[in-house]
């Protein structure tokens, strides 16, 4: 399911996640979500669910992005400008790469 704003997505996510990684998410899900939907035969591992997959997508950003978990359950940027911008099928390609666990 796609999400058009960050008040969309999961709560449990909203309340871990500051606003630009709430969007670093959201956005990577989306993108995500469209090329497993359309193309399930790139998706890794047994199970083929397109919104399983785009949601290790959204995480696997949010990392890359340079957030991490802080103390207790709350997300922080953890390298200065660290941000990676990759666009969608290039962050998905990264990710179908990577070693990434299931």
């Amino acid at each position: 399911m796609p999400y058009r704003k960050n008040s969309e997505i999961p709560q449990r996510i909203q309340n871990v996640l500051p606003d630009r990684a709430q969007t670093v998410w959201r956005k990577a899900f989306n993108n995500a979500h469209a090329r497993f939907k359309k193309d399930p035969g790139t998706i890794k591992g047994p199970d083929k669910d397109p919104e399983r997959a785009a949601i290790k997508v959204a995480w696997f950003a949010v990392k890359q992005a340079g957030w991490s978990k802080g103390e207790g359950e709350k997300w922080v940027k953890s390298l200065k400008d660290s941000l990676l911008e990759l666009s969608g099928d290039l962050l998905i390609e990264a990710f179908l790469r990577s070693e990434y666990p299931e």
